[in-house]
């Protein structure tokens, strides 16, 4: 009786399962019906598809992207996955639906990046505060901050100088055609000059005097509320340090708030998290359909040049710190570490990510929590490895394209310039933008040639990011790897 009991119920749930696969095939019909028949409407009776994608042929394309948008989005279970499956279909919508239709549907994907920056600041306060208390010794926090700059600055050097060897190399300014030139300097005039004021006003605050004066801040809750960075950072590390000195019982009583903040704000990374496939797949959309194939065509040289840049840094920079300090190859640190890369890629904000990245450091890559709450905090603001290898190389791709030869004591200007720029780069979408015009003001070279890299700025920004947040975490891994020698000895 027993055993045909046991046989019913097996019959039972593989009848369900049999079900349930059978509704999953039908959803995916579905999905597929529905994205090809939207594509189908708005070719025949609108004009917000471009008349070159309006064929049977991008049809059918738009309904195999639904059916595998949403098979793939049923029976990938990981949220890495997950988020690859969102830019890659990203990319075929971007490129069938078009400009018109991505930039109305853009918005998904700017909820999904302010629902990160919301928790930014009170999760970095949270952090910075803890990590200084549980280093406790004032003594320590200067010795892991001192080589916490130390070890930034030299990264940094190292990406500008890789940059700069590459652009004189490949000279990647002597491939663009007049033709092309004088057609994107028509095609983002209007950013371009946008650009410029930005830059204008950005000069006036980013002096070095200014920069260590703001750093600062007259009122934090201004700061908090407006997230400049430097000015939140420099008070949760005085907060911090105050607090080791007050009495024990306030302090753990203070001790215990941040800890269930932090907790909370950790919680709310993975809620936003779990929508991050969505957010990527409108995001990646867009740029796809602003940015369009013959852009990238005609910089492709360029484009190349700056990716080979990151790459080699992140192979030789970061591969032999991970190699040394982590006990760990590039693959495996990369393999622990594709949550963040993938989130950075699609949000190309380094800020955004940094949530994400403080978990993944202390959950995969083993770093001490007190660590990875001052090190990351404080790299997602100053480390830019990325953004300084590509100031570097668009700089002199710049004056390549204008004909402007560069002496050696000008290239040493672009390092010494880049360097301090890549510090006040903000981690969000296109920040380094600002500092590219003035760098390129910097060294006499006309900043209205800017308008020429606007078209791939977006794509090479994903890239970029990629690379700000990887030399976070193997700083966190370095500083983590120091300290416990350290304590040892």
């Amino acid at each position: 009786m027993m055993k045909k009991n046991i046989t019913e119920s097996d019959e039972h749930l593989a009848l369900q399962e049999k079900s349930c696969k059978e509704n999953h095939f039908f959803l995916f019909i579905l999905s597929g019906v529905a994205v090809g028949a939207l594509h189908f409407g708005l070719s025949q009776f609108t004009t917000v598809i471009p008349p070159s994608n309006t064929s049977l042929e991008f049809t059918m394309i738009a309904f195999a992207l639904g059916f595998l948008l949403a098979f793939f989005m049923f029976r990938v279970q990981e949220i890495y996955s997950k988020i690859l499956v969102g830019m890659l279909s990203g990319v075929v919508f971007g490129f069938v639906f078009g400009p018109i239709v991505t930039e109305n549907l853009s918005f998904v994907g700017e909820i999904f990046i302010r629902s990160l920056k919301m928790i930014v600041v009170p999760l970095v306060f949270a952090s910075l505060v803890l990590g200084v208390i549980s280093l406790g010794d004032i003594k320590k926090i200067g010795r892991i901050g001192s080589k916490t700059v130390i070890y930034f600055m030299v990264t940094t050097v190292l990406a500008i100088t890789i940059g700069i060897f590459l652009a004189n190399f490949f000279r990647p300014g002597s491939y663009i055609s007049q033709e092309n030139k004088e057609k994107y300097q028509q095609q983002y005039k209007s950013e371009m000059e946008k650009k410029v004021k930005d830059k204008e006003k950005s000069q006036e605050e980013k002096s070095l005097k200014k920069l260590l004066i703001n750093i600062i801040p007259e009122n934090p809750l201004r700061s908090f509320a407006s997230g400049d960075m430097l000015a939140i950072i420099f008070f949760a590390i005085l907060f911090g340090l105050s607090l080791t000195k007050v009495n024990k019982e306030k302090k753990y009583a203070m001790e215990k708030i941040l800890e269930t903040l932090h907790d909370a704000m950790i919680t709310m990374v993975m809620w936003i998290m779990s929508f991050a496939p969505i957010g990527v797949f409108f995001l990646i959309a867009d740029t796809i359909a602003k940015s369009g194939v013959e852009v990238l065509r005609a910089m492709f040289i360029y484009a190349l040049v700056v990716i080979a840049g990151f790459a080699l840094h992140v192979f030789f920079i970061f591969g032999f710190v991970v190699r040394v300090f982590g006990k760990m190859s590039l693959w495996e640190f990369l393999q622990k570490t594709r949550e963040v890369w993938l989130l950075a890629f699609s949000t190309s904000s380094s800020s955004a990510t940094l949530p994400v990245t403080m978990r993944c450091s202390e959950e995969n890559l083993n770093v001490s929590k007190e660590i990875s709450g001052f090190v990351l905090p404080i790299g997602s603001t100053i480390n830019m490895d990325g953004t300084s290898l590509y100031l570097g190389i668009s700089a002199i791709f710049l004056a390549q394209m204008c004909g402007i030869p560069l002496r050696l004591e000008q290239q040493i200007i672009i390092l010494i310039t880049a360097t301090l720029c890549s510090v006040g780069s903000p981690g969000i979408p296109g920040g380094s933008l600002v500092f590219l015009i003035i760098l390129l003001e910097t060294i006499n070279i006309p900043s209205a040639g800017i308008a020429l890299i606007l078209g791939i700025d977006r794509i090479l920004d994903m890239f970029r990011t990629v690379v700000n947040v990887l030399g976070d975490m193997t700083a966190a891994i370095f500083i983590d790897s120091l300290e416990k020698k350290e304590v040892q000895s």
